[in-house]
């Protein structure tokens, strides 16, 4: 997918993001760019998913550079697992740590869950 967004003012955002599964396993990117008139943001995701029998195994890593804070990062990255219980119904587990190097800052976030769709 292919995206271009003009905000006015000379700001501007583009977008690409591509997917590929091959039996089991899937991998995604994404390349963001928002251009601002006193800043510029850049941001790559990469995504991998492998699933076996009624479970499905992600992983995920992210990182964003800012112009605003000169040239200062923040990656995330993030572990997780999903379990079909059913045709409409799963369990979930996940593990994202986000490192906000213009901050020194780290955040860690822990998620369960259940999803249930009517």
């Amino acid at each position: 997918m292919l995206i271009y967004e003009d905000l006015g003012d000379d700001d501007n955002k583009f977008l690409v993001t591509a997917g590929y599964t091959m039996n089991n396993f899937t991998i995604a990117a994404l390349y963001q760019n928002a251009d601002f008139e006193d800043q510029d943001i850049d941001t790559v995701l990469l995504a991998g998913s492998y699933s076996m029998g009624n479970n499905t195994f992600v992983a995920k890593w992210g990182r964003t550079k800012d112009s605003y804070r000169d040239g200062t990062r923040a990656t995330v990255w993030s572990l997780g697992a999903e379990h079909k219980l059913s045709k409409r119904s799963s369990v979930y587990v996940g593990y994202t740590n986000a490192d906000e190097n213009y901050q020194d800052d780290s955040m860690d976030g822990f998620s369960v869950g259940m999803i249930h769709n009517f």
